[in-house]
């Protein structure tokens, strides 16, 4: 989207006749070109105009918003949608908006914004659709290894049949490098990148006609596939894949993972080799792939974590989540799962949001990566902080994740250095393995604009007026809560400082090794875990698990995680309680004082216990034991039922209960009637060994009456 918005100023402004940064401008994540006084046209992303209504929520001195590409149904979109129609229902009536796009269903946004429909046929020419008919891509090693060698054989191909100009879509740019490599200087063509992370001026010259009509061949990812038009461009290669954001649960995080394009991409796609004139299409794969694809992509309302929005409609004013206007309302447990999410950061507490929850609403992260860089920023590490929260959003810069040769404090930490070390020449290896250095030089280059984002967050930030607070002056949202700062003495070196801060962005994650096993450990929540070979922390007794992968055995392995002290634990989530527990192994209650954080137990060691409590989780054991056994026909470990006199009683008994209904004897052979003999038993008993000691006899013919007694003598005696 930033090629795009870039693309379309520059179009505007030669088109116009204007200054590109006078009249039009554009505003895209970390790069802006425009002036406040004279801009008419500013083009901008949408999570720009996001912050944008966050500052500013009236958009003071804009007449109109134009979303365009709206069917490409990004998060950010729908939310600036959402929050702009709301401010103009309620204050902004003057303020037009406009939902443009050549694929989107015009209907459901039309009855939404209570907008008419207007038409606009654009000119296409025709556009020749032929299949490669090769083997289907399905993971990242496939596109790997065999994607870069089938696009570069299909461009061949398209300047061999007279193709004036190719433009061929990959999923990432490790595929552009490696397709590239197999053209250059070998086809009689230009090649050139088109990607996000390229400098302005590199992707001028992929968008641009070069000079002499000289062919090229340009390599871009889907920020081709929409909204730019590619000069001198009459053939496509789609590859029929990209990389799209979506909810990773293994970090917490959104993250790029490869899928294959809906139907209304590939249409998008091939429609970008008949702009100028008409054209040819070559789709990797079969036909059968084709008719196979989704018609549209899933939105991302759907597939992304909610809590960033969550975060920045929270910050702007917003008091109920679930009421908001949202174009497509989201699930309710996705938003539960945001807020419970937000409240463990510390963004969201009883008044609302935090002064912390506003800062963090201010950087262009992941609210858990907004948490990382103001800890590091409070501890005086911040643009470290910032660093590995470049790092942990991007792809991994380990070229094959292997064993792990050494002890780390964090995973991340142990990367951030192995790439600085690449960058600047020398040998860039961490503890499971070498770094790939064009992988470095990006995550490095997304950490300097994060550093400078972080800069503009001070220690305390003014709220300002809301939106609620505007539209409705009357109501009050309550004091907020201030939060704690967690400084970093200054003795405190750089690994624990940073370590903390994952901890402050990961509070969720903590593991507890086990004392049996030091490659396995328990999570809060209970889920069980397994040290990747990967993962270079390898001694630390707890810690964050930063990376999880699912596995296919009930443990999910960690493949990236940070050493945690228990003195850096939130005070307000440890408690220290004594419990009874039932010792299977001793077959006995046993007193235990348990030390936990949330849920996961810390420490755990003996302790008294009183009789009542231990008599009631003996009974509970005894009866849960008794009916075990009763069902598989074993013999009795707790309770007496095997003594001679008990059976018979019990035998005399339950027989007349078959035979006289009407008596309403109790059999003892349910919890229900069991119960009450079980605890009068356990009184002042501890183990099962007292049980099978108690007698037990005396305690069923007690609980008769003297009626059901006299019948069960009469009935069936001895």
């Amino acid at each position: 989207r930033r090629v795009a918005a870039r693309a379309a100023a520059r179009r505007i402004a030669e088109e116009q006749g204007w200054t590109l940064g006078r009249e039009v401008g554009f505003h895209v994540r970390f790069d802006r070109t425009f002036d406040p006084d004279r801009t008419r046209v500013l083009v901008v992303t949408e999570g720009i105009l996001v912050q944008q209504l966050q500052a500013d929520p009236f958009l003071d001195g804009v007449g109109a918003l134009v979303f365009d590409e709206f069917h490409e149904r990004s998060i950010h979109s729908d939310l600036a949608l959402a929050m702009a129609r709301r401010v103009r229902a309620e204050v902004r009536d003057d303020l037009r908006l406009i939902v443009m796009s050549a694929t989107l269903d015009a209907g459901p946004i039309a009855d939404y914004l209570d907008a008419p429909t207007i038409a606009s046929e654009g000119r296409l020419f025709p556009v020749a659709i032929d299949h490669e008919n090769g083997p289907t891509v399905r993971d990242d090693r496939d596109t790997r290894r065999t994607l870069p060698g089938r696009v570069a054989a299909q461009v061949r191909r398209c300047l061999d049949d007279g193709a004036a100009g190719v433009l061929a879509f990959l999923p990432g740019v490790g595929e552009i490098r490696r397709t590239a490599a197999q053209l250059d200087g070998r086809v009689g063509a230009r090649v050139l990148p088109l990607y996000g992370a390229l400098k302005p001026a590199q992707q001028d010259a992929a968008l641009r006609p070069l000079p002499g009509g000289e062919r090229k061949i340009v390599l871009a990812t889907n920020v081709a596939e929409t909204s730019v038009t590619v000069a001198g461009i009459d053939a496509v290669v789609d590859s029929g894949l990209a990389r799209q954001l979506r909810y990773d649960p293994a970090v917490g995080l959104d993250r790029l993972v490869l899928a294959p394009i809906s139907a209304a991409s590939a249409t998008q796609r091939a429609g970008r080799a008949g702009r100028l004139g008409p054209g040819r299409c070559l789709r990797l794969g079969a036909l059968s792939d084709a008719r196979g694809r989704a018609a549209r992509e899933t939105p991302e309302i759907r597939r992304l974590d909610l809590a960033g929005p969550a975060l920045q409609l929270l910050a702007w004013g917003e008091g109920d989540l679930d009421a908001f206007g949202w174009f497509e309302r989201p699930e309710p447990a996705r938003l539960d799962a945001a807020r419970d999410l937000l409240r463990r950061l510390g963004a969201l507490g009883p008044a609302g949001v935090t002064d912390d929850g506003q800062r963090m609403a201010r950087l262009p992260l992941h609210p858990r990566l907004a948490r990382l860089v103001l800890a590091g920023l409070d501890a005086g590490v911040r643009d470290d902080a910032a660093r590995l929260a470049a790092l942990l959003s991007e792809r991994d810069v380990v070229r094959q994740s292997g064993d792990a040769a050494y002890d780390v404090d964090a995973d991340p930490l142990d990367r951030l250095d192995a790439c600085l070390r690449a960058v600047d020449g020398g040998y860039g290896e961490c503890a499971c393995g070498p770094v790939d250095r064009n992988r470095a030089r990006d995550v490095l280059r997304v950490a300097d604009h994060v550093v400078r984002a972080s800069r503009r967050v001070t220690t305390r930030v003014s709220t300002g007026r809301s939106v609620e607070t505007r539209i409705a002056t009357d109501r009050t949202r309550g004091a907020k809560r201030v939060s704690v700062d967690h400084t970093v003495d200054e003795t405190t070196d750089r690994a624990d400082a940073l370590c903390r801060a994952l901890l402050r962005a990961y509070p969720d994650r903590v593991v507890r090794r086990r004392d049996d096993d030091a490659t396995r450990g328990v999570m809060v929540g209970g889920k069980g875990v397994r040290l990747s070979p990967a993962c270079g922390v390898r001694a630390a007794k707890c810690f964050v698990a930063l990376e999880l992968d699912g596995g296919r055995g009930p443990e999910a392995w960690v493949r990236q995680a940070a050493r945690v002290a228990r003195a850096w634990l939130d005070p307000a989530l440890v408690v220290e309680e004594d419990v009874v527990v039932f010792d299977a192994s001793r077959a006995r209650a046993i007193g235990r004082r348990i030390m936990r954080y949330d849920d996961l137990v810390l420490d755990e060691r003996d302790a008294p216990a009183s009789p009542d409590a231990a008599a009631a989780v003996l009974a509970e054991a005894a009866i849960d034991a008794a009916l075990e056994e009763w069902r598989q026909g074993a013999a009795s470990r707790a309770l007496p039922w095997d003594d001679r006199d008990v059976a018979a009683w019990l035998a005399r008994l339950r027989s007349l209960a078959g035979w006289m209904p009407a008596l309403d004897l109790p059999t003892f052979d349910d919890a229900a009637s069991l119960r009450p003999v079980v605890e009068a038993l356990c009184a002042g008993r501890r183990s099962f060994d007292d049980l099978r000691r108690a007698p037990l006899l005396d305690v069923l013919r007690g609980w008769l009456p003297r009626a059901q007694l006299l019948a069960l003598d009469r009935h069936a005696p001895a």
